[in-house]
């Protein structure tokens, strides 16, 4: 397995986000816009009709988890996708 060879900048930025440790974002407007361009470049917005109910239990889920209900949606469908 290929090591990642990091800088020791970027060793202190994994250290400091596996502590959970706070780090201020230099020039933040200019990051936030790149950040946003990424993600509007890279997500589609699909409509998908599903039960109520189901719907309900994801809301109810979701909420225990602390995380919007279309998050956790995402990150089931991913699962999936990436185990099979």
């Amino acid at each position: 397995m290929k090591k990642n060879n990091l800088t020791s900048e970027e060793k202190k930025i994994n250290k400091d986000i596996s502590q959970w440790k706070y780090v201020p974002v230099k020039n933040f407007e200019k990051e936030k816009k790149v950040l946003q361009q990424y993600v509007k470049e890279y997500r589609s917005l699909i409509s998908l009709r599903i039960p109520q109910k189901n719907l309900d239990k994801l809301k109810i889920l979701a909420e225990k988890e602390g995380i919007p209900y279309q998050t956790l949606i995402n990150s089931i469908l991913h699962k999936y996708i990436v185990s099979n």
